[in-house]
Parts: C-alpha cells; sequence; structure tokens
C-alpha cells in the first residue's frame, strides 16, 4: 500500500509589518488551505482527507514546519512575524 503525501512549500510573501493578509485557497491537489500574516505572526494551516501532509512557515524564527500528519488532520505552523518578508 503507498501512501500519497503532500508538502505545502510556498514562496508566497504574505505580509508586511503592519498589514494583515489572510487567505484561504483550494489547491488543486485538493484539501482546504488557510494562511495569513499579521504584525504579530505568520500562520499556514492545511486539511486534506485523503492525504499525508505538511507545511512551512518563514518568519521570525526562519523556516519552520509543521511535522507530517495524516490525512484527516489539520496542520498547523505558526510563529511570530518578522519586519518584512514573511512566508506561508
Amino acid at each position: 500500500m503507498t501512501v500519497a503525501s503532500f508538502v505545502l512549500v510556498t514562496g508566497i510573501t504574505v505580509a508586511s509589518a503592519g498589514v494583515a493578509s489572510a487567505t484561504t485557497a483550494y489547491p488543486s491537489v485538493g484539501g482546504t488551505w488557510d494562511y495569513g500574516a499579521s504584525a504579530q505572526s505568520v500562520w499556514s494551516n492545511y486539511a486534506h482527507n485523503s492525504r499525508v501532509h505538511k507545511l512551512s512557515t518563514d518568519g521570525a524564527g526562519g523556516l519552520k514546519f509543521s511535522g507530517w500528519v495524516g490525512y484527516g488532520v489539520r496542520s498547523f505552523c505558526n510563529q511570530g512575524a518578522k519586519l518584512f518578508g514573511n512566508h506561508a
């Protein structure tokens, strides 16, 4: 049995300090992805019912990953925002 996996890592710049930005997306591979940033934090949350997945954010703490989660489980990756160039 092969387990399909999906890594949601992207280079989208989601906000600069002082500007709030939030998006809900529906990737072509399925699932629901909520990501964004504010002056205080950068976040990325993803759920998929039939794929193992993980995701990342790039903020004040550098590049961080959520770790792999099973299908049907929502992955979360949140951290403090840097002055500019936050990615989810």
